[in-house]
């Protein structure tokens, strides 16, 4: 029977094959065992190390893929077979393993095999235990310089070796004395830490791992072993959580609970065994049959648990018991043992299904079990709540199972690692990755469009609003105004969507890709059909000469709208709902050094986008192609402010936009930034052609037709006055001389006019009084032109001096003569008074 190291295990099994003799193993794993030239009569009652330990191990990283790996092995037999069956089965499955040895024992030496007897290791492990908790001292209290061991230095250029691959994920086929050595150097190294995982293999054993691995607080060792993993064949699907044993009274350990019901034979074992080491007789017995090498063992020397090789060892008993029984002979030699062993042997033993390969005599796979533990602080409390231990020990924590090929998670019992999450770490560093977002000053000139817009529509919104009453808003319909700015604001909301990126979430992404869409085109569209309504109002006097007058009314616009909306719309929501546009990330032909993609840009995507943006592109460029023809038909016929000729230039403006800006988007995806400039200019520029186009010439209009508005005002107003001054009856032909003591009055023949002068008063100013449409005065005092187009114009003349204050600025001209006689100048009769006509001067108002 035996052994349990792979290392003193092969030299027994050429041995027994040259005498003739069966053996049996229950831990020794070499896939070389399996060689039957050199091992004829060798079975085993675990699986070997090709067919089992790395076959698990490769199905583990597959199940989480894990392309990439360190190995970081031991020397030895276990080891190495260990670690070519795990690279020939891992580059079979895609897996890119990285290999580095050592060869080094527990007393710091180098040596080809391993100890035997583990329990000599703690004095060595003792520095690597205290290390990073406290400063050594010699006697004087000097610090102690650290030396590296021979050995240690061979695991640190190994762990060296293997941090340039930069793999996250190690795995460790060492011996339980190598641990305390490969975790110093991996902490020195900086292979420690929440983005690595360490997985240690089935050299090291659980309980005596447990027993040992016990650090100082604050310790490198006590750091680096949280969320360590330890892969281990076992005897049955166990979910208990194995706890340190307590050196008060291990008694006290309750019995391992059964695994099924009925009880198990593993069950059975476990009972059997519990009720053996606290029955003294048992104990004594057993002491009895030791061998005289071997101190005797006392009761306290055993655990109400076993050690996982007990259920193993048990099973290689009986195994090797019932082949020797069912042989024929009498007299049996190792190679009839062996051949009922593989041909015939087949029950349930304490590690449940045991069944041989029929050439190797290894155990099935299948038959086996191998539990993923890890390796976590205890929790463990006394009664007054204080820990049991001085040093951090560490629970068992079964996390998964793997049998007949497949890994099966513990419920409840999810991996913990490094960080005290469950969250995996990536096997690689992250990638560098160029994900080519949308600059911030990009994105601040796509906000400031967007707000320019935005305040504009506000502005001429809120002017319609206070100017609804004009004329000129009046003419051009505020209900017109208002549909054209709030297509316009809805088309520059585009911006916000069009903006969108990670690490906004992919629902909202994919969102973002079909809402921007239908803001920019439901937006064109009412923008559009309010301007398309004019424009075939013109058209109306074209084809009805006779009228002069077109008036455009509500439902006007909203055939105009319909006639656009629906076929935008069936589009639209048919895209939306049979293929909408999703958010993807696409990859260029860059990658790093492990062939990964590191460069990529943010694009909505969609089955066959061409069709669709071709469909809808052709449906609204046609309507404006359209709008541009009719604008020109109607470009000699005049309406009111212009309206029509803006209308045209803003739809050509938009139409010129869309030709313009289609081809440089073409050339620009791909590149975020570039392409979001250009679609936010786009449609920056077609909300200008509209609200521009249409507000500025009528705030201009407006404001005009208010100047022109107050001097008709004015006019009214004067001329109401010169009314209300007249007497209530003279008579028009009635001249200055008439009488000798009244005042005159002399009006002119169309009445624009009135002189009053004083014949009795030779001394007196006379009076020339004038309500009319005049303007600046030009011209000399007998001849005087007056403009049709001026208002409020007031002159005063004496001698030869002229001065008018006119409203749009100061005029000041000399009269040629300064005698001015009786007669008629533009329409005016002027009367003066011939005996101070040296005197006389002409008042105008």
């Amino acid at each position: 029977l035996g052994s349990s190291r792979d290392s003193s295990t092969s030299p027994l099994g050429i041995l027994s094959g040259v005498h003739n003799v069966s053996q049996i193993g229950f831990a020794a794993s070499s896939s070389d065992l399996d060689i039957k030239s050199q091992f004829p009569y060798y079975g085993r009652t675990i699986p070997s190390s090709t067919n089992g330990d790395a076959t698990a191990v490769v199905a583990y990283l597959q199940k989480y893929n894990i392309t990439k790996l360190n190995v970081l092995f031991v020397t030895d037999a276990f080891g190495s077979a260990y670690q070519n069956a795990l690279q020939d089965i891992a580059g079979a499955a895609g897996i890119e393993t990285i290999s580095h040895s050592f060869s080094f024992s527990s007393d710091g030496s180098n040596t080809n095999g391993d100890l035997e007897d583990i329990n000599n290791i703690n004095d060595n492990r003792e520095r690597k235990r205290r290390r990073g908790s406290e400063i050594m001292l010699d006697d004087i209290g000097n610090p102690i310089e650290e030396e590296e061991e021979s050995g240690d230095d061979e695991i640190s250029s190994a762990l060296r070796a293997l941090t340039e691959t930069q793999f996250r994920y190690f795995l460790a086929i060492v011996a339980e004395e190598h641990y305390d050595f490969v975790m110093d150097a991996a902490s020195t190294a900086g292979l420690v830490g929440k983005d690595y995982v360490w997985i240690f293999t089935s050299g090291i054993d659980l309980r005596t791992f447990q027993r040992n691995a016990t650090y100082t607080p604050g310790s490198v060792l006590a750091n680096a072993t949280k969320g360590v993993g330890i892969l281990h064949v076992e005897p049955a699907k166990t979910t208990r959580r194995i706890s340190p044993p307590s050196l008060v009274d291990r008694f006290k350990e309750p019995r391992l609970e059964a695994i099924s019901n009925p009880p198990s034979s593993y069950d059975k074992f476990n009972d059997v065994w519990f009720k053996s080491v606290i029955n003294s007789t048992v104990v004594e017995y057993l002491n009895s049959k030791q061998p005289s090498v071997t101190t005797s063992l006392n009761i306290s020397s055993y655990s109400t648990h076993p050690n996982h090789h007990s259920y193993f060892i048990f099973d290689a008993v009986i195994s090797l018991g019932l082949s020797m029984c069912m042989t024929e002979e009498n007299f049996f030699t190792g190679q009839d043992v062996f051949k009922e062993l593989t041909d015939e042997i087949k029950f349930e033993g304490a590690t449940l299904n045991v069944d041989y390969d029929d050439v190797t005599g290894s155990r099935d796979i299948n038959g086996a079990v191998y539990t993923l533990w890890n390796v976590l602080p205890s929790e463990d409390r006394n009664e007054d709540g204080m820990a049991l231990f001085e040093d951090v020990a560490y629970d068992l924590v079964p996390t998964e199972h793997y049998k007949e090929g497949q890994w099966v998670e513990v419920e409840n019992q999810a991996f913990v690692f490094f960080d005290g999450s469950t969250n995996r770490p990536p096997f690689l560093p992250p990638a560098e990755m160029n994900l080519n977002k949308i600059g911030d000053t990009y994105r601040a000139v796509g906000y400031g469009l967007l707000g320019v817009v935005c305040f504009m529509a506000i502005v001429f919104l809120v002017w319609t609003f206070c100017f609804r009453k004009t004329r000129v808003v009046r003419a051009s319909k505020s209900y017109f105004l208002c549909i054209v700015t709030t297509g316009c604001v809805i088309m520059i909301s585009t911006i916000i969507p069009i903006g969108m990126e990670e690490p906004v979430s992919q629902n909202w992404l994919d969102f973002s890709c079909n809402l921007r869409v239908w803001l920019f085109f439901m937006g064109l569209v009412l923008s559009l059909s309010a301007l398309l309504t004019k424009t075939w109002a013109v058209t109306k006097v074209l084809n009805n000469p006779d009228k002069n007058t077109i008036t455009v009314k509500k439902k006007d616009f909203f055939v105009s709208w319909l006639i656009l909306f629906v076929p935008n719309f069936i589009m639209l929501l048919t895209w939306t709902l049979a293929n909408p546009f999703k958010w993807e990330r696409v990859f260029r032909a860059a990658v790093d050094v492990f062939d990964r993609e590191i460069e990529s840009f943010g694009q909505c995507k969609t089955d066959h986008a061409q069709v669709f943006w071709a469909l809808i592109l052709l449906i609204d460029i046609s309507f404006l192609l359209y709008a541009v023809w009719q604008s020109y038909k109607v470009r000699n016929i005049q309406t009111e402010f212009e309206e029509s000729r803006y209308i045209a230039i803003s739809i050509a403006s938009m139409l010129q936009a869309l030709i313009m800006g289609i081809p440089i988007v073409i050339v620009v995806t791909g590149t975020p930034d570039a392409l979001y400039f250009v679609l936010s200019a786009i449609i920056f520029v077609m909300c200008c052609a509209i609200l521009l186009l249409i507000f500025v010439p009528k705030i201009i209009a407006s404001r005009n037709d208010g100047i022109e508005q107050a001097k008709r005002e004015r006019t009214e107003f004067l001329r109401k006055k010169a009314e209300a001054a007249k007497p209530e009856s003279y008579d028009e032909n009635h001249s200055a001389e008439d009488e000798d003591n009244e005042p005159v009055v002399t009006r002119s023949r169309d009445g624009a006019a009135m002189l009053v002068t004083n014949p009795q008063d030779p001394e007196s100013e006379s009076k020339f009084t004038a309500t009319y449409t005049g303007g600046v005065m030009n011209g000399n005092a007998t001849t005087l032109n007056v403009p049709e187009d001026s208002l409020n114009t007031t002159a005063s003349a004496n001698r030869s001096l002229c001065t008018a204050d006119v409203e749009r600025g100061e005029f000041v001209d000399e009269f040629t003569e300064t005698n001015v006689e009786e007669g008629e100048v533009d329409g005016l009769r002027v009367v003066t008074n011939p005996a101070v006509s040296d005197m006389s001067y002409i008042s105008l108002r």
